[in-house]
């Protein structure tokens, strides 16, 4: 035991046997487990597929049975849906996130045949013109 309190132990080398290996023993081949073996060595059973489908309770969810009602409506948020192959482009229209506001510009601009140009943009802002000169 040393200062610490751990036990060591030390190993003699001096009396430790090495037994070498025979020649027909180079490159044998090792046998190893099957599955079904190795599976009963480390305590599992090989289930088949059906015994573990008939188990199981493929029944429908029923709400009257439900202990708790789930609403996944969050306060505050808007739930908003538009066409995006014909978004609206009115004063006022509210879009989910910037994304589909960009593509929402981009795809009106595509479907109303102007050249979109873009004077800032961020995460946040996105200011955009119409390039032609006869734009209003």
């Amino acid at each position: 035991m040393d200062q610490s309190g751990e036990i060591r132990h030390t190993i003699d080398w001096d009396i430790i046997e090495i037994t070498p290996f025979e020649e027909s023993q180079i490159d044998a081949p090792v046998n190893l487990m099957d599955e079904e073996t190795m599976f009963a060595f480390v305590g599992l059973t090989l289930e088949k597929h059906n015994d573990s489908v008939e188990g199981m309770n493929f029944g429908p969810i029923v709400d009257e049975i439900m202990d708790i009602s789930v609403d996944d409506h969050i306060p505050n948020e808007e739930n908003v849906f538009h066409d995006m192959d014909d978004p609206p482009m009115d004063v006022g229209t509210i879009y989910a996130n910037m994304n589909d506001f960009r593509r929402a510009v981009k795809q009106h601009a595509i479907k109303t045949k102007f050249e979109l140009g873009t004077e800032k943009s961020n995460p946040n802002l996105f200011r955009g013109y119409c390039k032609a000169e006869s734009c209003p």
